[in-house]
């Protein structure tokens, strides 16, 4: 694993707790629900689990999730606004 893939798991691991936009922020702009919708298609698609809101700014915010691929690999799928980044963590 690179430094950069053991900083988005690590972010990941730190936020347990935080699954929805409304423990993050008190209001938001249509911009963000349109994102972290975008952020749960993916997830589903990809038969994710275990979605958290990674970091977050009054700007932006990053997601991850978790799934498992054919071969049962388990990735972490991290999304930015910029950016996806998909790698294998077990």
């Amino acid at each position: 694993m690179t430094k950069k893939q053991e900083q988005l798991l690590d972010n990941y691991n730190r936020a347990k707790d935080i699954h929805d936009l409304r423990q993050v922020y008190g209001k938001w702009s249509d911009k963000k629900e349109e994102a972290y919708r975008n952020c749960l298609v993916k997830q589903s698609d990809l038969n994710g689990y275990d979605g958290r809101i990674c970091t977050a700014s009054g700007w932006k915010f990053t997601y991850a999730f978790r799934y498992k691929d054919v071969s049962g690999k388990e990735h972490l799928y991290h999304i930015s606004k910029t950016y996806d980044t998909d790698f294998v963590i077990g």
